[in-house]
């Protein structure tokens, strides 16, 4: 019926007749295990997400399985009935990974392609952003690399942490090192639409004086980068 892409267009939206089921179970649809089952006057999408994530904490309190491992024990075959139905497949990471477990190994085996996102080249100021090293993630697009795995490389753009030019030319020699499995590199301007995840988790937002960059400062830094890859966008 319609195609439609969303906001930085690596998702697209078909609306379809179905015809017959959808699932691989044979359900119609594959959204049949009910988390929450009310009937929701709220129609603030944080107050119903409040509820579904207190139903997941609490499911993972008793079964001792957070989100991503649910998930992780099911994309494999996933992404495996898609490429059967003749679709690529697609994944969007940070790559943090330090245990290639077989399941890990087998998702990357049923991806096409890797949305990586490096959030900065200096470990440091890696950590002041994520709370964590970048050696995973540069670790991660290595093992792509060697693997013959296709990826877009995609840097956020953070005034002050990451709109140097000294971040932009690491990040280029890095692209140039990993050759042909960087097939696009995307800059990504900081955005504050996040902001109510932390104030959701009572966590303290650390980026409170931080605004998106000027369109200068993405032309400059798109330009650094083109020394580096043909690509970039």
């Amino acid at each position: 019926k319609s195609l439609t892409a969303d906001c930085d267009f690596d998702t697209i939206l078909a609306k379809v007749s179905q015809v017959g089921v959808a699932c691989h179970t044979g359900a119609p649809s594959c959204f049949f295990n009910e988390i929450v089952k009310k009937e929701y006057v709220e129609r603030n999408p944080l107050k119903v997400f409040e509820d579904v994530y207190a139903v997941n904490l609490l499911n993972a309190h008793h079964f001792h399985r957070p989100a991503d491992r649910l998930l992780l024990d099911h994309f494999p075959e996933l992404f495996r009935q898609v490429h059967a139905a003749g679709f690529n497949t697609c994944l969007d990471t940070n790559g943090g990974i330090h245990n290639y477990t077989r399941d890990i190994v087998d998702l990357i085996n049923e991806t096409d392609t890797f949305l990586l996102d490096l959030k900065a080249m200096d470990d440091e100021i890696h950590r002041k952003l994520t709370g964590r090293s970048n050696a995973d993630t540069l670790a991660f697009a290595r093992y792509l690399a060697e693997h013959g795995k296709k990826m877009w490389i995609r840097l956020v753009v953070v005034p002050t942490y990451t709109d140097d030019d000294g971040n932009a030319r690491k990040m280029g020699e890095f692209i140039r090192e990993l050759g042909d499995a960087v097939e696009r590199v995307e800059l990504l301007p900081y955005h504050e639409m996040g902001k109510h995840k932390w104030a959701f988790f009572n966590d303290p937002y650390q980026l409170n004086d931080i605004h998106p960059p000027k369109a200068d400062t993405m032309n400059r830094l798109k330009n650094i980068l083109k020394e580096y890859h043909n690509e970039v966008y």
